[in-house]
């Protein structure tokens, strides 16, 4: 072989070689899930703010409360659907507040605890009252007060006909794990099993086939599952990420997703999708707007949102959707 045909030789086998190389390079992965911003039209009405509640009643949300930039605590009520957007509703019948926990049950809402978040002038109020909202007639009745006394950064939420209240924190910085089933139908609470994770506060907490599940937040990365029926805590799989508070978390059929918040390095856009029945945790697209804390989120058939709460520049009043 002569030297030109000997460099030929080289030439062709370096090329496949390197084509070989090339074809065992993996696939580009893509995360699941995405994110829209809601547009113009459907953004929320109310001014920039942190620390709302919500619940859902059939295809529709309602989100209130919360602090705004000037350290006003806010009492207006707001309900959204995907189709009409939002619309005001009556304000809550208690005094302004934030961090409150609110949930739904037998078409009815129900909001309660929370903070009114003080300043020079006027000291931190903790609550420990308790409302029902009737959607039917646009009311707020008030009703038998929290058993476990006044708290706020509490986690709550609905399993068939009770409504729950667990973790959060008191006036005097005592922290809380006991967990209160609120029954509607003779306006009753009852004591159940206190939630087994260390007491914490701002915890994520989301119902996925009549089971909850509750953790993370300021007080550990576990997190726990609930079972009713047998008033029963199981330890399941920490959520990924590292530690993280004001998180928001929510349900889409039988996934759980939990994300966002903050942790000592600022503020987050990492997002998780948990599969309850393998008990397992898979990434999924990372939120599209700023790293935000102590948003509101909710959701509605097939689609979360997450909107508010505040970011490294400031408090939010916009809205984003997200579609596993």
């Amino acid at each position: 072989m002569n030297k030109r045909n000997t460099l030929f030789f080289i030439f062709v086998v370096s090329i496949l070689l390197l084509q070989a190389c090339r074809e065992k390079e993996p696939p580009l992965y893509i995360l699941d899930g995405n994110w829209e911003e809601l547009a113009s039209t459907s953004i929320p009405p109310f001014s920039p703010r942190k620390g709302m509640v919500s619940f859902v009643i059939g295809d529709k949300a309602y989100v209130g409360l919360g602090v705004d930039e000037n350290g006003l605590n806010k009492n207006d009520f707001y309900s959204y659907t995907p189709n009409s957007g939002w619309s005001a509703v009556s304000s809550f019948g208690g005094a302004p507040r934030a961090y409150a926990v609110g949930f739904s049950v037998e078409g009815k809402g129900y909001v309660g605890t929370g903070k009114r978040v003080g300043n020079d002038i006027n000291p931190d109020i903790i609550y420990d009252d308790f409302w029902e909202y009737n959607p039917s007639t646009n009311n707020w009745t008030q009703k038998n007060s929290f058993d476990g006394g006044q708290r706020f950064w509490a986690a709550g939420f609905a399993i068939d006909t009770l409504g729950y209240i667990t973790t959060g924190q008191d006036g005097s910085a005592n922290r809380y794990k006991d967990l209160w089933a609120y029954n509607p139908r003779i306006d009753e609470w009852i004591q159940k099993a206190n939630f087994s994770g260390d007491e914490r506060i701002l915890a994520a907490s989301m119902v996925i086939r009549g089971k909850a599940y509750v953790g993370s937040g300021v007080g550990g990365t576990d997190f726990w599952e609930y079972d009713p029926a047998f008033n029963f805590w199981i330890q399941k799989a920490e959520v990924p990420g590292g530690p993280r508070q004001g998180e928001v978390a929510f349900a889409i059929g039988n996934k759980g997703y939990v994300g966002l918040g903050r942790n000592d390095s600022g503020y987050l856009t990492d997002f998780y999708e948990y599969d309850s029945h393998a008990d397992l945790w898979e990434e999924q697209a990372g939120f599209q707007g700023l790293g935000r804390a102590e948003a509101f989120s909710f959701s509605i058939g097939e689609e979360g949102f997450v909107g508010v709460g505040k970011d490294s520049i400031g408090y939010r009043s916009d809205c984003f959707k997200f579609t596993p």
